[in-house]
């Protein structure tokens, strides 16, 4: 289903007249009842996957014309949002340093679009199947974090979990989206979800994460597949030096590596610890502050834009919606008299 970077969205005539030739072929041992011939409809399903491209019916290799009179005179769909702002069938991240605790926010996301409880106020979300992808953490991690998460989940909602939720550790698999292999394997499960997470970008790929033209073949995959599939992919990936020592962790430019990471998706989201700054504003003291982080969105090219989001991390892990309140500004007696005697 798919094919490496090199050879994307170049068909040749000929393959593809050969390709809907064994198409036929293969029709026409269903029509005559020959599936006994085991050998020869395998040999042909073979040659098929050797010569089957990331494209697929409604797709063309050189894209397609809009259909501008009938986009004017029909009324278009509502936009099928996944999560707030990214759209069925895109791509988008989430950039955080480590230890912020985006993985586990990964984990509430996918659950939630499985079947889980909104704790992270993030409003109604169509449901439908996710797979989560962890590359960084070993599987005993993974069950106990989600052993946490659902302990605060009612049986019913467990069930609608195990069904549409699908958590694949591959830490030590060496997964890499330009590989054949591994674009085939997401790809086939993107057709059946409604959104994948791969946890993180790094693991996923041997290239030079700062070459522009390197992430751009890297994100030219994940393209692909979201927008031949309808599947939503967010990757998970770390916020560079700079933005986490300068406090800068909700800006676009967060991101580490090339710019290409941000400039080439349409969607990116962020988690940051709460600075010593943000604590005194909001009357946190030190030992506690570390236990707050903030999720935002720093970059989104549809829908309404949403207000940053205060989490609390509870037992397990879990992160909550915070509540939290402004602390009143003190003006001390000396200033407030220096103030009051230039007045005039």
């Amino acid at each position: 289903m798919a094919t490496n970077n090199t050879s994307e969205y170049q068909l040749t005539v000929q393959e593809i007249a050969q390709k809907e030739l064994l198409r036929q072929e293969i029709e026409h041992l269903k029509a005559q009842n020959a599936l006994s011939e085991q050998a020869l409809l395998k040999d042909l399903i073979l040659m098929l996957r050797e010569k089957e491209q990331i494209i697929g019916p409604g797709l063309q290799p050189y894209g397609r014309s809009v259909k501008l009179r009938e986009a004017v005179l029909t009324k278009p769909k509502e936009l099928d949002f996944v999560l707030p702002g990214l759209l069925a069938g895109s791509v988008g991240s989430i950039v955080s340093p480590g230890g912020a605790g985006k993985s586990m926010l990964a984990m509430q996301i996918t659950a939630q679009l499985a079947g889980a409880p909104d704790f992270l106020g993030l409003g109604g979300l169509k449901r439908g199947r996710a797979v989560y992808f962890a590359a960084e953490d070993p599987e005993e991690a993974i069950i106990h974090r989600f052993h946490n998460l659902c302990s605060y989940i009612g049986p019913e909602e467990r069930e609608l979990i195990f069904e549409n939720l699908d958590i694949r550790t591959v830490l030590g698999k060496q997964p890499n989206l330009l590989s054949k292999s591994w674009v085939d394997h997401i790809s086939s499960l993107a057709c059946e979800s409604r959104l994948i997470v791969l946890d993180t970008l790094r693991r996923f790929h041997l290239a030079d994460e700062n070459s522009s033209g390197e992430m751009n073949n890297v994100l030219n995959v994940l393209d692909t597949i979201s927008s031949k599939t309808g599947c939503s992919i967010i990757f998970l990936h770390h916020a560079n030096k700079g933005s986490v020592f300068s406090g800068n962790g909700d800006m676009q430019q967060a991101s580490r590596g090339s710019s290409v990471l941000v400039d080439n998706i349409r969607w990116q989201a962020f988690l940051s610890t709460m600075s010593k700054e943000e604590a005194k504003s909001w009357g946190v003291e030190e030992n506690a502050r570390k236990s707050f982080v903030r999720f935002g969105i720093s970059k989104q090219n549809y829908g309404i834009p949403i207000e940053d989001k205060w989490y609390r991390r509870h037992e397990g892990g879990i992160l909550k919606p915070a509540v939290l309140e402004k602390a009143p500004k003190f003006v001390s007696p000396v200033t407030k008299e220096a103030n009051n005697g230039f007045n005039c």
